[in-house]
């Protein structure tokens, strides 16, 4: 009976078809109109809301190739379910298909025994995981031109006859060396000025030690011995 509906309908015999989603699914059947009850579906266990996946796949069946310019999908009004919320499903993108082809241990001995490394090589490039993997590699190499064009521009915008950036950035870089070095060496002298005679400080650089005798208020420093 059902390959008898589905001959009669492609042959034009039978102008009107009810069916269930899994009979939409499942067969090559096109028709000029779809007509969608409802926007939900019984799971087998609670109702949910159809995917955009889901009407794509159901809508894509309005429109007979080399027959109709055009397909018409047509969704029941429902009091539960906003015109915006349509129009949303409608309008969305489908998800997009992503390969769940990962190559294991076993499919790589299975494919060194039988192939050699050239058709081996070959059969793998053939997956779909690789289209991915390659049109991925070439919007990448895309993105690569355009930042080093862009870079380009602003690197000519950025030229001028007082100087350009890169000799600013590199004054800056030294200026700010010059404080960190500033910086460091008054607190080596605050802490200094902490010391005590009788004081043990350790002195990495001398591999050892230095006992604090005593310090010259005159300016000469600290006088200390090494052990």
């Amino acid at each position: 009976m059902k390959e008898a509906v589905e001959t009669a309908f492609a042959e034009g015999l039978v102008k009107v078809v009810f069916a269930t989603e899994t009979l939409a699914l499942g067969i090559n059947m096109p028709a000029r109109s779809v007509v969608i009850e409802k926007l939900s579906k019984f799971t087998g266990e609670h109702h949910e809301f159809l995917r955009p996946g889901d009407y794509t796949q159901l809508t894509g069946r309005a429109g007979r190739r080399g027959i109709d310019e055009r397909g018409y999908a047509v969704v029941f009004w429902s009091p539960f379910v906003p015109f915006e919320q349509v129009a949303s499903l409608a309008s969305r993108r489908t998800d997009a298909l992503r390969s769940s082809f990962r190559p294991t241990y076993n499919m790589a001995a299975n494919l060194v025994r039988r192939y050699d490394k050239a058709e081996a090589h070959h059969l793998l490039n053939l997956s779909f995981a690789q289209f991915h993997a390659d049109r991925d590699v070439v919007e990448l190499e895309r993105q690569l031109e355009r930042i080093g064009q862009a870079l380009a521009r602003q690197r000519e915008l950025a030229h001028s006859d007082f100087g350009d950036v890169a000799g600013y950035r590199a004054l800056v870089t030294e200026l700010a060396d010059a404080r960190k070095g500033r910086g460091e060496l008054r607190r080596v002298a605050e802490a200094m000025e902490t010391l005590r005679p009788g004081d043990v400080v350790a002195a990495p650089r001398r591999g050892g030690r230095v006992v604090i005798l005593s310090h010259d208020s005159a300016g000469a420093g600290w006088r200390g011995s090494w052990r």
